[in-house]
């Protein structure tokens, strides 16, 4: 007899089975370590940005350097200003494991092209300290809230535990975004392996979000019909 785990759940038992325990435990790992990512990316842009709105327009210069316009009392870091710099692999893997969220929101770099919730709160209160605790306070909510849904609510249960697209991208990711914190950005942009390195499980975590996103739509479709019937047939009693 084949074993219950080796097939797709139920859609009308198992497709909204809350799985308290797993969400918070996947909910918990992400946040914390997207946490550490955010806060060490903004650490060394702090000193930067000011702790009052400044309603001057910035245009950086295209042949200045940052540390050439700081010297002319020039701030990158003010509202218009961009700093351009190359993505460090403990970011480019934590924000293919967090893909979904990264689209939608955006992935936030201080003193860069705004994303989308970036425009939202620095119309309000500009480039401003203020503007950057609330966005990576509303970012690292969006992220916890992500995974304590996608992570209490598993689409398959495989024999192997870490063939459900959430596990696998954790799998995946973890041991690579942890690696990257110990990995110093001179060190990173130095060595031209590291990139390439990281780009691995980052390409493979956005191709399991692919392959989460198909397992949705089509146990919806699934589910969707045996819903309408069962409306159906209450109303009819």
């Amino acid at each position: 007899m084949t074993s219950a785990r080796n097939k797709f759940a139920n859609p009308s038992d198992s497709l909204w089975a809350m799985n308290w325990r797993r969400g918070i435990v996947l909910a918990a790992i992400h946040l914390i370590v997207a946490g550490v990512v955010i806060v060490r990316t903004e650490w060394s842009y702090w000193p930067n940005i000011r702790a009052e709105r400044v309603r001057v327009p910035v245009v950086l210069p295209p042949t200045a350097t940052a540390e050439q316009a700081m010297e002319a009392n020039f701030f990158p870091c003010d509202e218009g200003g961009i700093i351009d710099r190359a993505a460090p692999p403990r970011e480019i893997v934590v924000g293919a494991a967090n893909m979904p969220m990264v689209l939608l929101v955006g992935w936030h770099e201080p003193c860069a092209q705004p994303s989308a919730l970036d425009n939202v709160v620095e119309k309000r209160y500009g480039r401003t300290r203020t503007a950057e605790v609330l966005i990576l306070a509303i970012q690292c909510a969006v992220f916890g809230v992500w995974w304590f849904i996608v992570g209490g609510y598993p689409l398959v249960t495989p024999r192997r535990w870490w063939l459900e697209p959430v596990a696998f991208i954790t799998t995946c990711t973890l041991p690579v975004a942890l690696a990257s914190l110990l990995i110093p950005d001179g060190f990173a942009f130095q060595v031209p392996v590291v990139h390439p390195v990281a780009m691995i499980p980052a390409v493979i975590a956005m191709l399991a979000w692919l392959w989460w996103v198909g397992l949705l739509i089509w146990k919806t479709a699934r589910f969707a019909p045996r819903l309408f019937v069962r409306s159906r047939k209450r109303v009819a009693l």
